[in-house]
C-alpha cells in the first residue's frame, strides 16, 4: 500500500495520529535506502576499471544488497 505512494503521503501519514505506519515500517523505509545506496557503491564498483580486483566480491554484495531491498519493500 505505502510503496505505490507518494513519499509525502507516507510522511504525512506516518506524522499524523494513525496506528500506522508505524516504527515496522518506518524501519523496513529506512534499511530499503540503505540497501539501494549500498547497491549503487556496488554497481558503481563493478563498472569502475580501477576496482578490477574487487568486483567478484562486489558482485556477491550487489546481489545481496537488492534481495535486502526487495525484502524491505
Amino acid at each position: 500500500m505505502y510503496l505505490d505512494m507518494p513519499l509525502r503521503g507516507y510522511l504525512d501519514d506516518l506524522a499524523a495520529k494513525k496506528p500506522a505506519p508505524g516504527g515496522g515500517s518506518a524501519g523496513a523505509v529506512c534499511g530499503a535506502l540503505g540497501a539501494g545506496l549500498l547497491a549503487m557503491v556496488g554497481n558503481y564498483t563493478i563498472n569502475s576499471k580501477e576496482a578490477a580486483r574487487g568486483r567478484e566480491t562486489a558482485a556477491i554484495i550487489l546481489s545481496k544488497a537488492e534481495r535486502a531491498r526487495e525484502d524491505l519493500e
